[in-house]
C-alpha cells in the first residue's frame, strides 16, 4: 500500500477550505505525524519529500511544529541526520529550521519564536 502524504496535499476539498481551517487541519494532521517522528525521526524523510509541494499554510505549520519535536527529541539522531540529508534544495527551509533548532538545544537556548 502507498504510503500517504504526511502534509495535506492541494485537492478540490482543500480548495474550497479558507486559509485558516486549513491552517488548522494541517496542524491537527502534523500534530499526529510529529508525534510519529518523536518515535520514528526516520519519518522525517517523508515529511522532507512532501514538504515541496505543500500549500503555503501547511508549510508555515509544519516549521511551527519542529521546535516541539526537537524539543522532545532532546538531540539530533542518527536517523534524522539521515532523513535531513536526503532533502533536496526545495525542502532547505524545513532542513534549516531541524538544525537551528537542533543548535538552540545545544546550546541551553530556550528563545521564543518570533
Amino acid at each position: 500500500t502507498p504510503l500517504r502524504s504526511p502534509i495535506p496535499l492541494p485537492s478540490t476539498a482543500a480548495a474550497v477550505m479558507s486559509r485558516e481551517e486549513l491552517k488548522e487541519r494541517a496542524g491537527r494532521e502534523l500534530d499526529l505525524f510529529f508525534a510519529l517522528c518523536g518515535v520514528n525521526p526516520q519519518l522525517v524523510r517523508f515529511l522532507l519529500e512532501c514538504y515541496p509541494r505543500a500549500r503555503p499554510e501547511v508549510k508555515q505549520a509544519a516549521l511551527s511544529k519542529v521546535r516541539p519535536l526537537m524539543q522532545r527529541l532532546r538531540s539530533f539522531p542518527a536517523g534524522l541526520g539521515q532523513a535531513l540529508q536526503q532533502g533536496n534544495l526545495e525542502s532547505a527551509e524545513l532542513v534549516l529550521r531541524f538544525i537551528e533548532e537542533t543548535a538552540k538545544l545545544g546550546d541551553g537556548k530556550e528563545r521564543e519564536e518570533e
